[in-house]
C-alpha cells in the first residue's frame, strides 16, 4: 500500500486488515514517530530538558525491524496523551557511523533517553508488541500510582480518603497489560481518588485478607466514616477498561456524597 503526501510518500507491505489500514493512514497523515538525522538527534534527543525520547534504531533490510515498525508506531500513538514523551527512529543503514558511535550493534534497538541522557534499552528478549513496550516505558516514567505494602491498613482502611487499589503479581501477563491502563486511570482520577498497587507475591497475607483470587484485581475504598475502619475487601471494580473503571468509581463517589448528606 502507498500513501502519497505533499512532501513524501509512505509504503507498507504485507497483509493489512481494516484496523492496520486505518493505522497506516493515520501515521502517514499525522506521524507519531519522527525520522531523525544525527543533527536532529543531537538537537532534540540529547538536549537537556524535561522531555523523554524513545528511539528505534533500525535498518531497512532487517526483517525484525520491519515487523516492529507498526507496533512501535502504535505505541507512539497510544502515548500521545503524554506530551513530554516523544518517539523517533534512526536509519542505521544510512547513518552507520552515527549508530556505531552510540554503541548500536544489533537491530532493532529501542533506547530510552531522559533529560538528554541515555537511560535504558528495551530488553531484547521481550515481546515486541505495543502493549509490552508500553508497560516497559510506563515503568520508567514518573508515576501517579503509589507502591503499597504493609501500610495498606493504615493508609487505606483507616483513612477517610478514597483509594483505588490494583492487586497484581509480576508474572501475570494481564497485569503487565493493565499497568499502563491503571496509570491512565490515575491521571483521569487525579485530585479525587488516590491510586496504589500491591504486589501479591510480596504481600500474600494482605491479598488473602482482601479476598483476591485472580489477577489483576481492582478494589475501591471510599474512605472510613465516623471513626469506623472500612471492610478489608473493599468494593470490587469489575472492569479493566479505563473509561468504565472511572465511571464505576465516580458512581461510588456519588453514592458516598448522597449518604453523607442523609447523615447530616
Amino acid at each position: 500500500m502507498m500513501w502519497y503526501g505533499e512532501e513524501k510518500s509512505y509504503a507498507r507491505t504485507g497483509y493489512m486488515d481494516v484496523s492496520s489500514i486505518a493505522d497506516f493512514i493515520d501515521d502517514a497523515r499525522n506521524p507519531a514517530v519522527a525520522e531523525l538525522s544525527p543533527e536532529d538527534f543531537e538537537a532534540f534527543v540529547l538536549e537537556p530538558s524535561e522531555e523523554i525520547w524513545v528511539v528505534d534504531f533500525f535498518a531497512p533490510w532487517c526483517g525484525p525491524c520491519n515487523q516492529l515498525a507498526p507496533e512501535f508506531k502504535k505505541l507512539a500513538r497510544n502515548m500521545r496523551r503524554k506530551d513530554f514523551v516523544h518517539f523517533g527512529m534512526v536509519d542505521c543503514d544510512e547513518y552507520k557511523w552515527f549508530c556505531s558511535n552510540l554503541g548500536i550493534h544489533a537491530y532493532p534497538t529501542i533506547r530510552l533517553y531522559s533529560s538528554g541522557s541515555y537511560t535504558a534499552d528495551y530488553p531484547s528478549n521481550w515481546w515486541r508488541d505495543h502493549r509490552t513496550m508500553e508497560a516497559w516505558l510506563i515503568s520508567h516514567l514518573p508515576s501517579k500510582v503509589m507502591e503499597m505494602g504493609g501500610d495498606f491498613y493504615a493508609q487505606v482502611l483507616d483513612n477517610d480518603e478514597p483509594w483505588l487499589i490494583d492487586f497484581f503479581v509480576s508474572w501475570c501477563s494481564h497485569c503487565v497489560d493493565f499497568a499502563p491502563v491503571f496509570e491512565h486511570i490515575a491521571e483521569m482520577l487525579e485530585g479525587r481518588v488516590k491510586l496504589a498497587k500491591i504486589n501479591c507475591d510480596s504481600w500474600p497475607n494482605i491479598c488473602h485478607a482482601v479476598g483476591v483470587k485472580a489477577y489483576p484485581t481492582l478494589r475501591f475504598y471510599g474512605g472510613a466514616r465516623g471513626g469506623h475502619i472500612q471492610k478489608t475487601g473493599g468494593i470490587p471494580i469489575q472492569s479493566q477498561n479505563a473509561d468504565t473503571v472511572v465511571q464505576l468509581v465516580e458512581n461510588e463517589l456519588n453514592k458516598a456524597k448522597k449518604l453523607l448528606k442523609t447523615e447530616l
